[in-house]
């Protein structure tokens, strides 16, 4: 029996129909966004009194060389810098900062690391304390390899030579005049030859040693080192509509390192080989077996009637597509470890909804309109309240591995063709579907990316922040929707697909593998500082030991009862004997 549901049809003829649908679903959620947005739009008014910002000098730079991060703060109040290099924990840096304490209006600080710096993004996060409120600003810059550093920066003009230093002049005293040779004596013996007498020889001058001169050279004074201890993170006030969540900074902007290129590729194949593969030998094996495993399927058949029908006395509006797609969002929620009633997690769950809205039912309206116009299939837009279960067991993953943003798989909609449909129809409701929903999800990224380049650490508002997030929460619930939507087992889209053409299920799945991995993965900082290569390495290991466990476990149950079964047929011919 399947769970009940409400249907949003789309017919060829009636266009006009489908589009009041569409705008009716929209507006629909908006209605349930609207007392979001008016509570964070006054607690953003609030907030923009504090006075507060910050910005980097550069939003690119080397690994090697001094940051100076500089704002402006309230002279009432004082401020306190943390840094959070990729992969590791807040280091509280406030003592390398001029002007952080009360009377000052502005305050800078002068970043200079002990050795290189790692690359990657590097957040900054500046909170401000007057009495007991507490606001926050934030900003970021890139640590880039040499190569893109002095692609993205002009080499600065060569010093100029220091001025030769002056060789001191040492003259030499005048050698002293030797006294004149006193003349021989005559030898009495005549049979000898008398000698000439030789010429005075001048003995050699002794040389003048120089007095040494001691030359200053110029030097320069090395800076003290700043201790910087570890620091837990600073409490950030959330009722703050400006203060960062869990989808703020989650993804990485379109300019990326090659070898994290390479190695996004490396793991989406290893995805088509790790998962894809033993995904199929245990669908089949659980096929084969299905007389061995009917009775949880018994078991549970009652209690999934008792389940539909709790939900058919539910009314229209509570399966609905803006009711399940808010309560999708909630879920999604949680993924956050700080979410709670404040603002900033209701400012979450808007952006959340919104993300949906673009990568779920917008590509599901674009699917039913094609299929309509171009092959004359009626179809209509389902909603699927029990995804919501898949959703909560995600953000339970996610906060189990200490993921962020997190696993955000929202298959809330889908699409329901007529019955008249063929296979081929079928087949081409899902491809659609996804090539939509991947090309929107790459779009916003690259608006993510377009729009992070563009604003600095003090043009951060409620609004760009808010935008920012409902990108990130598009990327994410897209690729990662999409991803388990591939996967080739029971009751997915993915199986349909795999048995029907595996050439076309290879073209869709392979692109996604590596968007996940180059998107998703990186975002999580402890994977990130743990290896996340052999992390999710070790996941699909783990998987594949899962699904060998179970095929040996099927295998040995079969030559088992292949055995009893020799031994009975001989008992059998036995006793006939």
């Amino acid at each position: 029996m399947r769970n009940p549901q409400r249907s949003f049809s789309y017919a060829p003829d009636r266009p006009r129909s489908a589009g009041r649908r569409a705008l009716a679903t929209i507006a629909s959620t908006g209605a349930l966004l609207t007392a979001l947005a008016v509570m964070l739009a006054g607690g953003a008014a609030a907030a923009s009194a504090t006075g507060l910002s910050v910005s980097a000098t550069a939003a690119q730079v080397g690994q090697v060389g001094a940051v100076t991060v500089a704002g402006i703060k309230s002279v009432d109040g004082s401020v306190r810098v943390e840094l959070r290099p990729p992969g590791n924990t807040w280091l509280d840096v406030t003592g390398s900062c001029a002007g952080t304490g009360l009377g000052s209006g502005s305050w800078s600080c002068s970043l200079l690391p002990a050795g290189e710096r790692p690359l990657g993004d590097h957040k900054i996060v500046v909170t401000q304390t007057i009495g007991d409120a507490v606001s926050t600003a934030a900003t970021h810059f890139t640590v880039v390899p040499p190569p893109a550093l002095a692609a993205a920066t002009p080499p600065p003009p060569p010093p100029p030579p220091p001025p030769p230093t002056p060789t001191p002049t040492v003259t030499p005293p005048p050698a002293p005049t030797p006294p004149p040779a006193a003349p021989p004596r005559p030898d009495p013996q005549p049979e000898l030859l008398e000698l000439s007498p030789e010429a005075p020889v001048e003995p050699e001058a002794p040389l003048a040693v120089a007095a040494p001169v001691a030359v200053e050279l110029p030097t320069e004074a090395l800076p003290a080192p700043v201790e910087r201890a570890f620091a837990p993170f600073v409490q950030i006030d959330r009722n703050d509509p400006a203060a960062p969540s869990a989808l703020s900074e989650g993804l990485p902007n379109v300019w990326r390192d090659p070898v994290r290129l390479l190695w996004a590729v490396g793991l989406g194949a290893m995805f088509l080989l790790l998962v894809a593969i033993p995904a199929e030998v245990l669908n089949s094996t659980l096929e084969a077996n299905a007389h061995r495993w009917r009775w949880l399927y018994a078991w549970a058949l009652p209690l999934v009637n008792k389940v539909s029908a709790v939900m058919s006395t539910l009314p229209a509006w509570g399966s609905s597509a803006p009711v399940v797609i808010v309560l999708t969002s909630i879920a999604f929620g949680f993924a956050d470890p700080n979410f709670g009633f404040d603002l900033t997690s209701l400012r979450l769950v808007a952006s959340l909804a919104i993300g949906l809205l673009i990568v779920v039912y917008l590509p599901s309206m674009i699917t039913a309109a094609l299929l309509g116009k171009r092959w004359h299939v009626p179809s209509a837009i389902i909603t699927q309240p029990g995804a919501i279960i898949i959703a909560i067991l995600g953000v339970l993953a996610s906060r189990a591995l200490e993921f962020s943003p997190g696993l955000l798989v929202g298959l809330v909609l889908g699409i329901e063709l007529a019955a008249s449909a063929r296979a081929e129809d079928q087949r081409r409701a899902i491809v659609t579907r996804m090539l939509v929903t991947l090309g929107v999800s790459l779009t916003a990224w690259v608006a993510y990316s377009i729009m992070t380049a563009a604003l600095t650490g003090t043009d951060e508002t409620f609004l760009s922040i808010f935008v920012t997030e409902t990108l990130v929460a598009a990327v994410h619930e897209g690729i990662t929707g999409l991803l388990v939507a591939l996967l080739p087992l029971m009751f997915l889209d993915g199986k349909t697909l795999f048995d029907q053409s595996k050439l076309v299920w290879v073209a869709l799945a392979g692109p996604t593998a590596v968007a996940f991995a180059l998107l998703v993965l990186p975002t999580s900082d402890r994977l990130a500082a743990d290896a996340p290569v052999a992390v999710w390495i070790g996941v699909f290991a783990g998987f594949c030991l899962t699904v060998a466990a179970i095929w040996a476990g099927f295998r040995a149950l079969d030559r088992r009862d292949q055995r009893a079964a020799a031994a009975a047929e001989e008992h059998a011919k036995d006793y006939v004997a």
